[in-house]
């Protein structure tokens, strides 16, 4: 067999892991990554959007709801006050991956880096909402028949050429 003259990108790449977090969540790649959450729908969705500014909220992303605290988001009264639909959300939200992320390089032993150097690239992922014994579980989705891990995938690709 030949090899092929089409190189897959750090683009392609990341479009399979889309698609393939888009089905684990039963979603679509135009749909509102809030809809991943218990309880939501786009009426929902824009009801959130349209409160942003009253209640200070700097934008409407998943991850910037996931960071609200409780209160915060109980103000927001998305449900109606179903305290059903808050606990889930709540329980769905205390357990949802979100991470911060640090990246270093360097040489050992040196105060710079060369061009002949090797280096170290440390790379360093926490998870500010879980205790330091605590590690992540499984993925939720109602959407999705079976139990499914989290998986985490380092892309490392020259930023001007895509590879």
């Amino acid at each position: 067999m030949g090899q092929s003259p089409k190189k897959i990108t750090a683009k392609n790449f990341v479009t399979i892991l889309e698609f393939q977090q888009l089905l684990l969540q039963g979603l679509w790649f135009n749909d509102d990554p809030l809809l991943q959450l218990p309880g939501f729908t786009m009426d929902i969705v824009k009801n959130y959007r349209r409160q942003l500014k009253e209640h200070g909220i700097s934008e409407g992303s998943i991850s910037t709801f996931a960071k609200l605290d409780a209160e915060k988001r109980a103000k927001l009264n998305l449900f109606d006050g179903d305290a059903n639909k808050v606990s889930q959300l709540e329980k769905v939200i205390k357990a949802l991956p979100i991470v911060e992320c640090k990246a270093e390089a360097f040489t050992e032993g040196e105060t710079s880096i060369t061009m002949s150097d090797a280096i170290t690239l440390k790379f360093t992922v926490t998870y500010p909402n879980y205790a330091p014994n605590e590690a992540p579980g499984y993925v939720h989705s109602t959407n999705f028949p079976f139990l499914k891990r989290q998986k985490w995938y380092l892309i490392v690709s020259d930023g001007a050429t895509k590879e």
